[in-house]
């Protein structure tokens, strides 16, 4: 099977416009990390800790699937 040349809905770059542009979920900003300016993902959480907490609200869902093996959120959290 082949896939037709206008298959793309849209460049990677306009990909990349679209969801870093401001108020978009990956919106960029600046900030100085360790005295240099960064480009940084303005909407990001601000350590993986907080990461970690808002994945509990997931706990009875299944976080991966691969083939057979399944593990929910709650596995992950007791294995992190």
């Amino acid at each position: 099977m082949s896939v037709p040349d206008d298959w793309a809905i849209m460049s990677i770059e306009e990909a990349d416009a679209s969801l870093t542009a401001p108020g978009a979920m990956f919106e960029m900003s600046q900030e100085v990390v360790r005295g240099r300016p960064t480009a940084v993902w303005k909407n990001a959480l601000p350590t993986t800790r907080h990461a970690v907490e808002q994945m509990r609200a997931f706990e009875d869902r299944e976080y991966a699937v691969y083939g057979d093996e399944r593990i929910s959120y709650a596995g992950l959290l007791r294995a992190i």
